[in-house]
């Protein structure tokens, strides 16, 4: 019987005769230019939707404090932030050479989860409007002029992410 609590991966390591373990499973290497230049522009751009999407938390724009229709997709924008964040670290900390295991986790789920952010960013965008239409600018309309162009920049910077993953390339070793 499989054990469920058994990482598949450990399978991949074999225990050298000096002791200690040797990976023997398959490595992808960064296929560019700079691994570095990639490295910071991938790191700024996430870094760039990040700041925003909390600067527009900081915003007393229309809806934000009592309406759950403004507020549910916001919380959607930070979870597949986060998500976004922990598989970018994950890839990109490992340096041009990355494990098998950590480059099938990790690689593929970047441009879905960044396309989630853009498209929780357009309901958070679609929303926030219904509610400006229906109930007014409640925080000033600044405030809600400022939301909605931080939801466009989110949305726009999120795609812009997800097209950088895309042509960013790993080749089997």
């Amino acid at each position: 019987m499989k054990n469920p609590l058994k990482k598949e991966y450990l399978n991949l390591y074999k225990e050298k005769a000096g002791g200690g373990y040797e990976f023997t499973g398959t490595y992808y290497r960064f296929q560019g230019q700079s691994f570095q230049k990639r490295f910071f522009l991938l790191a700024a751009v996430l870094g760039a939707i990040g700041a925003l999407i909390v600067a527009s938390g900081c915003l007393n724009a229309g809806g934000m404090r009592n309406s759950f229709y403004v507020i549910i997709p916001y919380i959607g924008e930070i979870s597949a932030c986060f998500a976004l964040a922990w598989n970018a670290f994950k890839l990109l900390t490992k340096g041009e050479r990355v494990k098998d295991y950590v480059y099938k986790t990790a690689y593929p789920r970047l441009p879905r989860i960044a396309l989630a952010v853009a498209i929780f960013a357009g309901i958070s965008f679609v929303c926030s409007l219904v509610f400006i239409l229906l109930q007014g600018a409640e925080g000033g309309v600044l405030g809600c002029v400022l939301y909605l162009a931080f939801k466009l920049s989110i949305a726009l910077t999120a795609i812009l992410f997800r097209d950088l993953i895309i042509k960013t390339k790993y080749e089997a070793e």
